[in-house]
Parts: structure tokens; sequence; C-alpha cells
């Protein structure tokens, strides 16, 4: 799966074409700066972006000695869903039950609060400096695999529609994922309370791109 490869090639200048009023590295950034605006860009879309599809977590913190920065989700582990691995409850023939509709909206929605986090990077106009790749990467790969039963081409081209959608989600969010992640940069660490409020305080300044 090239999850990775998506997420630089297509991500980066599709979302520098269609978002305005984000903060980007304009000239020469000191590298310390740079990489600080890049990891706040990445959790703070990932945060907005749970916000957005009603996805819980405690917390998106830029401090943490074990792990680093991160979201920490409520409930965001991968669970099969019986539809796509041969259950009882529905199939391709009988069409999928509304438990397992729901259970399927549940994963995609995870998948794109992972993907997300590479778009708000981008968006910056910094050097990625190698952040958060890997660890979104192999989260998609898991909640593919053990919810949907795909992996490789079948699992990227779930990716790639998810994608499409991430980027219409956040189309003119811009403004608000770079107010939350100023608040980030400032208190280190914010709840989703604190997130939906940024948001909220800054419903007026959705960029217009009708």
């Amino acid at each position: 799966m090239t999850h990775g490869a998506i997420c630089c090639s297509i991500v980066g200048p599709l979302w520098v074409q269609v978002v305005a009023g984000w903060v980007r590295c304009g000239g020469m950034v000191e590298r310390g700066i740079a990489r600080e605006i890049v990891v706040s860009a990445h959790e703070a879309t990932h945060a907005v972006v749970s916000v957005l599809l009603g996805m819980p977590f405690e917390y998106v913190t830029l401090d943490d000695e074990d792990i680093g920065p991160h979201v920490q989700p409520i409930d965001n582990g991968p669970r099969p869903i019986a539809f796509y691995k041969g259950g009882s409850c529905c199939d391709a023939v009988r069409g999928m039950c509304q438990a397992c509709g729901n259970e399927e909206a549940r994963a995609e929605s995870c998948i794109i609060v992972s993907i997300s986090g590479s778009i708000g990077m981008q968006a910056t106009g910094c050097p990625d400096f190698g952040y958060g790749h890997q660890a979104d990467k192999q989260y998609v790969e898991r909640v593919c695999d053990i919810a949907f039963a795909e992996t490789g081409a079948a699992a990227n081209r779930r990716v790639q529609r998810l994608l499409a959608r991430a980027l219409e989600l956040l189309k003119g969010e811009g403004a608000r994922v770079s107010a939350v992640g100023r608040e980030l940069r400032a208190h280190r660490r914010l709840t989703m309370a604190d997130v939906q409020q940024i948001l909220d305080e800054n419903a007026c300044d959705r960029d217009d791109l009708s």
C-alpha cells in the first residue's frame, strides 16, 4: 500500500490549490521553528478532523516523553466488520446490515482522521522532516486489513477514495486549523472540548472558496 506516497505526491499540490489561509513557512525559517509548525499542523489537523467527524479523543499534545506528539483517542481500535469477513448477518447478496454499516462508517472515519495529518503538514509549505508518515500509514493499513479484509491495491483504492473525502472535509478549514495549531503551540496540550471551542470561536473565519 502506498499511503505515504499518496500523501506526498497528491495531497500537497491539491491542497495548496484549494485551501487558503493556512500558516505557511515562507522565506528563511529556523529549522526548529519550522519543525514545530509542521508537527503542530499535523496534530492539529488530526484533532480538527476528529471533531468534525465526531470521533472522540481525550487530548492532543505536543509534549509526551514516552511517545511524542499525538492525539489520544478514546476508541479508534480497528474492529472486524462481518460484512467483509463473511459474517452471518449480511453479505454482498443480501446487502449490508445497519450494524455493519455503522462499523464501516466508523472505520472509514478513523482512516480519514489518520490521513488528514499529512494534509495539514503539507499545507504549511515546510519540509515534512519525515514526521508522522510511518505511524499513520501503519495504522491505516491495520484498519484496512482488520476492518475490511483489504491489503495492497484494494486497500489503496479505499484510501484514495477517503483521501478525496478528507480534502473535501477540510476545504475551507485552513484558518480554523491554523488557529488550533497556534493554540496548541502556545499551550502544548488541548482537550477535545478546547479544540471544539477554538473552532466555534473561529467559525466566521472559514475560508470562502465557493
